[in-house]
This record gives structure tokens, C-alpha cells and sequence, in this order.
């Protein structure tokens, strides 16, 4: 049973390939050899105006900031600043000491 059902499946998968290119030729003639075919004249469409809502993105103009205008990093003291970026330096921060613990309450 299952040969017939793949029989019937090959010979119509046949058919529909070899028939079907023949069917759309002959629905599609060629035109005919002694008239020249006109030029495809394909004509690209016009390109629309820019937007008025969204003008998208424009070009900032060359100007020079106004030096009032920057803000100055603050002031750091060395002492107090550390650098993640130097070797040695400490992995994790130090624990608290033990006197700057809270007093446990009596029980």
C-alpha cells in the first residue's frame, strides 16, 4: 500500500513539473519576432519632500562653547582618593575595627 501511495505521489509531482512550465507558455506567448518590442520605459517615482514634522537629524553648527560653560571636576584630596586602577592596592575594603561596634545590649 504504502508503494502505490508514493507511486501516485512521484507521478503526480511529475505531471505538475513537467506540465505546468508548458501550461503557463502557452498562456504567456512570446510576441512575435518581426515587431520590435517597445522599450520598457520604467520611470523611478518622485522623491517626496522632507517632512515638516520630523525634520530627523540635522548637522550641528561649528561653533565654539562658551568656556562659562564647563564645569570643573571637584577638588579631590589625594589622601582620601583611591585609584581602582593601581596595582597593590587593597582588594576589599577593611573591616570596621572592633571598637567601633555597637555595645550588645544585657540580656
Amino acid at each position: 500500500m504504502a508503494f502505490q501511495v508514493v507511486s501516485a505521489l512521484v507521478s503526480t509531482t511529475l505531471f505538475v513539473a513537467l506540465a505546468l512550465p508548458a501550461a503557463l507558455a502557452a498562456a504567456n506567448p512570446a510576441p512575435e519576432s518581426g515587431q520590435p518590442q517597445p522599450p520598457s520605459t520604467q520611470q523611478t517615482p518622485p522623491t517626496a519632500p522632507p517632512s515638516r514634522i520630523d525634520p530627523g537629524i540635522q548637522k550641528a553648527p561649528d561653533t565654539v562653547p562658551n568656556p562659562k560653560s564647563i564645569v570643573p571636576p571637584p577638588v579631590v584630596d589625594p589622601k582620601m582618593a583611591i585609584d581602582p586602577e593601581r596595582p597593590g592596592g587593597p582588594a576589599h575594603p577593611k573591616p570596621p575595627s572592633p571598637t567601633d561596634k555597637p555595645p550588645m545590649p544585657p540580656r
